[in-house]
């Protein structure tokens, strides 16, 4: 896929690619960073309600426990351990790799 907008985060060293889809209203996207462990995992999310981490809907990928790549939906609603949740859009689909993942939802 070609991604409309690209964005790169040098202070993160991380880099955003995305675009919408009229036709459907989807937003297709690929947050691409390195994590800082070996065993360590990258996020990336929206807080559409305030500025911080509570409110945020983020999606987090992660070494399962069989070694897979994976990711997870979380929906930050305070700061104590983060629990797997529903975010507020609909994830269609979503896949990790090694170093980076990417993840498709609606828009909304």
């Amino acid at each position: 896929m070609l991604y409309t907008f690209c964005n790169d985060l040098p202070s993160l060293n991380s880099y955003l690619h995305w675009a919408y889809g009229p036709a459907n209203s989807t937003i297709s996207f690929i947050f691409i960073a390195t994590p800082t462990r070996h065993k360590g995992w990258i996020a990336w999310g929206i807080n559409p309600t305030s500025i911080g981490m509570v409110g945020t809907q983020a999606l987090i990928a992660f070494k399962d426990s069989k070694g897979a790549m994976t990711v997870r939906t979380y929906n930050i609603t305070s700061y104590s351990p983060l629990t797997e949740s529903k975010v507020w859009y609909e994830v269609k689909e979503s896949s990790a790799g090694n170093a980076d993942f990417c993840y498709y939802c609606v828009a909304g």
